[in-house]
């Protein structure tokens, strides 16, 4: 992949449409993509990280009376 290809990948994250005639992506686009790329990569970071587990009960349960 080229940097080219890249950026407009990124860009079109960030709503770029890379039609043929819309010329090169802008900085606000690449922006906007930025950002997004980095929430995505939190939140499959986020998702592979383990749930802590539930603290387990005590074996003393409590009688009743």
């Amino acid at each position: 992949m080229t940097l080219f290809q890249a950026n407009v990948l990124v860009a079109w994250l960030g709503g770029f449409w890379a039609r043929p005639a819309d010329g090169h992506p802008g900085p606000k686009m690449l922006k906007r993509g930025l950002v997004l790329l980095h929430q995505y990569v939190q939140w499959e970071r986020l998702k592979r990280t383990e749930s802590p587990q539930p603290k387990p009960r005590s074996r003393h349960h409590r009688q009743p009376g």
